[in-house]
């Protein structure tokens, strides 16, 4: 089940209950090239391209999916 606010976002808001969810998703996305964190509909776009004939081209690669922060992302 997917909702609009990343699980980067709910966790963080639930680790640091002293600030915002906002102010916790705004402290995460600091480090991030894109500056806000990657929602799951961007995800879906890229799996919806894998899952695709058009990236016939990429095999057995892994695809970062993380905005830039170069560090593994779970959603």
């Amino acid at each position: 089940f997917w909702t609009s606010r990343p699980r980067g976002a709910r966790l963080g808001s639930g680790l640091a209950p002293q600030i915002s969810a906002a102010e916790a998703e705004k402290n995460m996305a600091s480090n991030i090239s894109i500056g806000r964190m990657v929602d799951a509909e961007e995800i879906a776009y890229v799996v919806t391209f894998l899952a695709s004939p058009k990236s016939v081209a990429i095999t057995g690669d892994a695809i970062a999916t993380s905005g830039g922060n170069g560090r593994a992302i779970h959603y």
